[in-house]
């Protein structure tokens, strides 16, 4: 993995071959000191992916089969219950030109994944609304 400032508060994040997105992400937040950001942008290509989408009371899991091409992954780092949490989104490509989207629960790169995340110093904490359901407060 490589992760370079590139502009103020601004910072490229070029994952490899086998490394799961979260965790390098995780990682990345970690030992960097990054408090809140937005991931602006997460183009490359991604295996053995987990999405889901929120039903209105929880999310429902899918495991997605094959190598997909990550055509957008958005999202942003805060906070739930004082632990740093990743709420990412993604669009994925699929032989045939279909696409499939949703929440990103875990993809591991196949490829490479080249993400862009703008940084801030602000602490944003997510509070529980309902089960299962944890919004920016």
């Amino acid at each position: 993995m490589h992760f370079d400032k590139i502009a103020l508060n601004e910072y490229l994040a070029v994952l490899e071959k086998g490394e799961e997105i979260i965790t390098s992400l995780n990682r990345i937040s970690s030992e960097n000191n990054l408090s809140t950001a937005f991931l602006i942008s997460g183009i490359g290509m991604l295996n053995k992916i987990k999405i889901g989408y929120f039903d209105g009371e929880k999310y429902v899991p899918e495991n997605i089969e094959g190598a997909c091409e990550l055509l957008s992954l958005s999202g942003n780092l805060t906070y739930k219950n004082g632990e740093h949490l990743w709420h990412l989104h993604t669009l994925l490509g699929q032989k045939g030109g279909n696409a499939i989207g949703g929440h990103l629960f875990s993809g591991t790169v196949c490829v490479t994944a080249e993400i862009l995340i703008k940084a801030y110093d602000k602490h944003i904490e997510r509070k529980e609304v309902s089960p299962n359901l944890w919004l920016i407060a």
